[in-house]
């Protein structure tokens, strides 16, 4: 169970800490909410006031950019690590995803963000359930521009599609070049059975049908429950199995 607010060692340093929160630089502020959230507890004042340091330059009229942990000083990883942990804290900040999803399209290019960082964002935002559509275009049309996908690991594809699935954005291209990506791979055996599951229920539920990635699940043994509680299993069912499945 989630602790919240509690007199726990991290609630002492939620406490000690919020004070002199002016003094922590971009990478602190990130540290101590991802601390928090993979701890599986949250302190919301800390939260909140962490948000507002970040916020600092969003609220300066002036906006000269001065300050060491605002928005514009995070690093992509900080950025990614600060956002993951407000969704897996449950701590609703709509004004700083807004914030942190304009910072982003307003990039060039996403080229600095590893698939680790790619994948907690999204992730993030569609657990938050804040769809930023600017953001997940920017995103689909970044992962879409790559030449391939070797650098992503099953969990970031498997979070990617589970993100753009939730939150209703379809982007067929997208969900088709991981789908041509997985295809690809010799075997599936970096890939879990949550990943491969995740995976195969996101394409359903985005409605983005891809026979020869439906195949390769069944093929590595994966059991895909649909919304009626059937499935499908290796081994390879017949074509009208496929199709009834993607109908369901």
């Amino acid at each position: 169970p989630r602790v919240r607010d509690g007199t726990t060692i991290f609630g002492h340093l939620a406490r000690k800490s919020i004070p002199s929160l002016d003094k922590f630089n971009a990478q602190d502020l990130s540290n101590i909410v991802w601390a928090f959230a993979k701890a599986g507890t949250s302190h919301s004042l800390l939260f909140v006031e962490v948000a507002s340091r970040i916020l600092i330059d969003d609220d300066d009229d002036d906006n000269n950019n001065n300050n060491d942990n605002g928005l514009p000083s995070f690093k992509p990883q900080e950025i990614s690590n600060t956002m993951w942990a407000y969704a897996k804290a449950e701590e609703s900040h709509p004004r700083l995803f807004d914030a942190v999803a304009r910072h982003i399209v307003s990039h060039d290019d996403l080229h600095a963000f590893d698939p680790q960082c790619i994948s907690n964002t999204v992730w993030a935002f569609a657990k938050a359930k804040l769809p930023h559509y600017p953001l997940f275009r920017k995103v689909a049309n970044h992962i879409d521009s790559l030449e391939n996908l070797v650098a992503f690991e099953p969990q970031h594809l498997s979070n990617i599609v589970w993100a753009y699935a939730r939150v209703k954005i379809s982007q067929p291209y997208l969900f088709g070049k991981i789908a041509d990506h997985i295809v690809s791979l010799p075997n599936l055996e970096d890939f879990t059975e949550q990943d491969m599951q995740n995976i195969g229920r996101a394409f359903q539920k985005a409605r983005v049908s891809h026979r020869s990635l439906y195949a390769k699940l069944i093929e590595a043994g994966c059991v895909i429950h649909t919304t009626e509680r059937k499935r499908v299993s290796s081994p390879l069912q017949d074509d009208a199995s496929l199709k009834e499945w993607w109908r369901e």
